[in-house]
């Protein structure tokens, strides 16, 4: 278990989803000066520094097709949804047709 940071001090991660990563660049050079203007408003001290930076992640297009056709066949309803896996589906996708 990582320490407890110290009195006062809160620690967070902002991600940023989108499926392309021009928008995500773009979504993160702004985000520094408008949360610092926040802060500023808010009378509070804020410190950024970046932690992971993961790529879009496209999935295969004939699996996200056959998952919209059975999705149909079978009649459910469905929504498309940024996906922010950044785990097992990531590494997996080196040997199986998820990319």
């Amino acid at each position: 278990m990582a320490p407890s940071p110290p009195l006062g001090v809160v620690r967070f991660m902002v991600a940023f989803r989108h499926p392309s990563g021009a928008r995500i660049a773009e979504i993160a050079s702004l985000f520094p000066t408008r949360a610092q203007a926040l802060a500023a408003d808010d009378g509070t001290t804020l410190s950024l520094k970046p932690a992971l930076r993961v790529p879009e992640q496209p999935f295969d297009a004939d699996c996200v097709a056959l998952v919209r056709a059975t999705g149909r066949e079978l009649g459910y309803s469905y929504r498309e949804m940024i996906s922010g896996a950044g785990h097992d589906a990531c590494m997996w996708r080196r040997y199986f047709r998820a990319r």
